[in-house]
């Protein structure tokens, strides 16, 4: 840490100036405003690292403490202690070359035993409890690698240094009060800091030594190498470094592959960040989707289009990075919806709409152009969902068919009469999970065709189900969201919020997004359930449908415009790489 009076103009051993904030390597420590952290952190770096243990080609104590060879010259009335304090590190460094076997903490012998000093209370008191002594023997004060933690290696030889202090305020008449002159001060810091050399690590190291010592900081301490000279700011910026930091959020981090070449793991990392703060901080850029004539029941999207489904009879395909209309999809005279669109499901062949005409429409995913019209269920179809091997629907009639994707023929068709069938969704490729006014869940074996279990959940009926991973989420006319285990069955937790109906939810990157009758999307934490934020104010009427990748929400509601929340408040290049 830098203190007022002390020289501001230091170099490297390259000759770089490094002004306050150079680097003392005596104490493998960081001058820098706020640095205390990263000294931490160097320090568990440095006591982690295998090679650094072992070596024999560096004299890693020596580099680490660098300890002086003479004694300074004092001002008049220069006292005895600093004397015995340069002489027995004098004496440590010489005895402490190799580093493979450093001296034994237990060593009973007398040199070991031979300097005892009393031990500093503070620079405020300026003066010494003479009751009280600290051992400076070799392994003590000099070797981090045996028995004793860096830590402990650093907290003696700050004691000495605070002691030496204290000791030059009492012998000198020097007070070392923090109101004590600046000069006073830097007279004596200028003689220790003299009197030490200062070792840049980088310079010492081989390269991919080096790197593994940054690989065990944060980012923020990062932050704060890049600030001690650009021979730091080189390696706390390289690629190694950034992508190593980048794969330990690989769990909740993803980029598409394959990558282009000459990528900065840096902005990377970046923009990951940026948009999880976006995500906690609740920043974002709205878009509106105007083209609609009346209410708009359903959306899904991906990263190049957002495809929405209303009451004026229409489909259409926006693009989803400006949000222009790129297509409005009305059928044909032969094969085209007669009803409003209720529900919609596609991948990169095929889309599939269903309609309050109680019919299902196939259509070519290039082409933009209906294949096949199909029907089965006797009124409104409500949801649709697909895989590489079914497509299933639910309608309004209780029933839910499951389709042979190949050839759009019927498998399996279950009836429920006694309720209607609001909301599915894949549990995995060959069980899905059906929401009924009801109030129950039910899981069913499209392969085999049966119902394997049922959850009686909500008292007031289920108005739709979300599926991650092992999670199912339920969201209910009782106002309330509920999360389930998808193999035990059992209830995990509930999430309260909401003041209407629960109508739409949807779930990723370990979110709950839930959109209701009370004209509000929420987000919530999947693994606490807690609320992290709470939009409102973007639609006039009630929330109908909603859905959303790692980087936006789309929700469409009675209003005709479909809105848009990109949490990317930046079009940057590097922000294409992120993947859902």
């Amino acid at each position: 840490m830098t203190r007022e009076g002390r020289p501001n103009c230091r170099t490297d051993s390259n000759g770089d100036e490094l002004g306050p904030e150079a680097l003392s390597l005596h104490k493998i420590r960081v001058r820098l405003p706020g640095a205390k952290k990263l000294n931490k952190s160097l320090y568990k770096a440095f006591a982690s690292i295998p090679v650094l243990l072992e070596s024999a080609s560096h004299n890693v104590a020596s580099i680490i403490f660098s300890l002086p060879k003479s004694t300074p010259s004092l001002p008049s009335g220069e006292p005895t202690l600093l004397n015995a304090y340069f002489e027995d590190r004098d004496q440590l460094s010489n005895n402490s070359t190799d580093v493979t076997e450093p001296p034994s903490i237990n060593d009973d012998t007398k040199e070991n035993k031979k300097t005892q000093l009393p031990a500093a209370q503070s620079f405020k008191s300026g003066c010494m409890d003479s009751t009280s002594y600290v051992s400076t023997s070799a392994a003590s004060a000099i070797c981090p690698f045996g028995s004793l933690k860096l830590e402990d290696s650093y907290n003696t030889h700050q004691s000495i240094r605070v002691r030496t202090l204290c000791s030059i305020g009492r012998d000198s008449g020097i007070d070392f009060s923090e109101e004590a002159r600046a000069s006073d001060k830097a007279s004596v810091y200028s003689i220790l800091d003299n009197t030490i050399n200062s070792v840049d690590f980088l310079h010492e190291f081989p390269r991919e030594v080096i790197e593994l010592i940054f690989l065990k900081l944060t980012p923020q301490d990062l932050a704060s190498c890049r600030q001690v000279c650009m021979s730091w700011k080189e390696v706390a910026d390289s690629n190694a470094v950034w992508r190593n930091m980048f794969n330990k959020k690989s769990s909740d981090w993803k980029v598409k592959d394959p990558l282009p070449d000459g990528i900065i793991w840096k902005n990377v990392y970046k923009s990951h960040h940026f948009l999880d703060q976006n995500w906690k901080l609740g920043n974002v850029s709205p878009r509106i989707l105007k083209g609609h004539t009346d209410s708009v029941y359903c959306v899904e999207f991906d990263d190049s289009k957002i495809i929405t489904g209303s009451r004026d009879k229409t489909i259409r395909v926006w693009n989803a990075r400006n949000g222009t209309l790129m297509k409005s999809l009305e059928g044909t005279k032969v094969i085209g919806h007669t009803g409003s669109i209720l529900c919609l499901a596609f991948d990169t062949k095929i889309l599939v709409s269903g309609s309050s005409d109680k019919s299902l429409i196939i259509w070519d995913m290039n082409k933009l152009r209906p294949i096949r019209r199909i029907f089965r269920h006797k009124d409104s179809v409500l949801d649709v969902c697909l895989n590489s091997i079914y497509i299933v629907s639910c309608s309004r009639d209780g029933s839910l068919c499951v389709w042979n994707r190949d050839n759009y023929s019927l498998r399996y068709r279950f009836s429920n009469v006694a309720c209607s069938i609001n909301s599915i969704g894949f549990v995995n490729s060959k069980t899905v999970v059906s929401a009924g006014s009801d109030g129950q869940l039910k899981i069913w074996n499209i392969e085999r065709g049966f119902c394997q279990h049922s959850i009686v959940c909500h008292d007031r009926g289920i108005a739709c189900v979300a599926v991650y991973k092992n999670i199912i989420v339920s969201g209910g006319n009782d106002n309330l969201l509920k999360i389930w285990d998808s193999k035990t069955y059992k209830l995990l937790r509930i999430l309260k919020g909401h003041d209407l109906v629960v109508r739409a939810v949807h779930i990723v990157d370990n979110r709950i997004i839930s959109g209701s009758y009370d004209q509000t999307i929420k987000v919530w934490d999947l693994n606490t359930g807690e609320l992290l934020n709470d939009f409102t104010g973007w639609h006039s009427g009630r929330i109908l449908s909603i859905k959303a990748n790692h980087s936006r929400i789309v929700s469409t509601s009675m209003g005709r415009n479909p809105v848009v929340l990109d949490f990317f408040t930046d079009n940057s290049d590097y922000t294409k790489l992120i993947q859902n």
